[in-house]
């Protein structure tokens, strides 16, 4: 499973990865990244009602993509199968089957 993530990228990967991004958009300056603050609420007034997020350049994304295709080979193997959301291939209204068969056993305890 380690063999996977301490493999070098290979040629072919950063390749695919680059043609994955948006074609008929220019990258811009290479390794500039931005902070920039998201408000949590309708009309914010102070710091703490604002979101920050970090909006990296090209060269962080090509190596985030390609780190991911590397991590997602893995992560059936870390990641528990009652997990529904966020996974390829599940669906979080998978488990809405198993959340009614628990409230349902604990309804009839109770009886």
């Amino acid at each position: 499973m380690n063999d996977k993530l301490l493999q070098q990228f290979a040629g072919e990967e950063i390749t695919h990865v680059v043609k994955l991004m948006a074609p008929m958009k220019a990258p811009g300056e290479i390794n500039k990244t931005r902070i920039i603050l998201i408000p949590k609420v309708e009309n914010p007034k102070n710091l703490s009602q604002f979101r920050p997020i970090s909006l990296c350049n090209i060269v962080y994304e090509i190596i985030t993509k390609v780190l991911v295709n590397h991590m997602g080979a893995i992560l059936g193997n870390c990641i528990n199968e009652a997990q529904g959301a966020f996974i390829p291939g599940r669906h979080i209204s998978d488990n809405v089957l198993i959340a009614y068969e628990v409230f349902h056993s604990l309804k009839m305890k109770k009886k």
